[in-house]
C-alpha cells in the first residue's frame, strides 16, 4: 500500500463543493442563467444543476439538466441527463467559468429556454 494517496477527509470534500457550488451559482447569475429558472444541489459528491418546469394547473416541477463531476484540481467533467433517464457524458471538461459557458452556449437548450 504504499504511495496510495489518501482521499481527503468527508467533511473536507463538502466543505469545498459548498465553496464550489456558491462560485457555480455566482458565475450562473453573471451569464443570466439564473433567470431560467435554475437551481444548483450537491449529490452524491456532484454538483448537479436542476432546470425549473410550469406546467398549466400542476406544480412546478425540478428537472435534472446538468451535472460536474469532479475531476481533481478543481476541474470537472460535465454530463447532461437525457431523455431516457440517464446521464450521459460529454466531451467537456474544465473549470466552473469555461463550464458555464459551454453551457449557457452549445448545451443551453438542456437548461430550458436558448440565450
Amino acid at each position: 500500500m504504499a504511495g496510495k494517496k489518501k482521499s481527503p477527509p468527508r467533511p473536507l470534500v463538502r466543505y469545498i463543493l459548498e465553496e464550489e457550488k456558491g462560485k457555480l451559482e455566482k458565475l450562473l447569475k453573471i451569464s443570466k442563467a439564473e433567470n431560467r429558472g435554475l437551481q444548483v444541489r450537491i449529490e452524491r459528491g456532484q454538483l448537479v444543476l436542476y432546470r425549473e418546469e410550469r406546467f398549466p394547473g400542476q406544480e412546478t416541477e425540478w428537472l435534472r439538466a446538468i451535472r460536474l463531476t469532479p475531476l481533481g484540481n478543481r476541474t470537472y467533467g460535465l454530463s447532461v441527463y437525457s431523455k431516457s433517464n440517464r446521464w450521459e457524458k460529454t466531451p467537456f471538461t474544465g473549470g466552473l467559468r469555461e463550464l458555464v459557458n459551454v453551457m449557457t452556449t452549445d448545451l443551453a437548450h438542456f437548461l430550458g429556454s436558448p440565450w
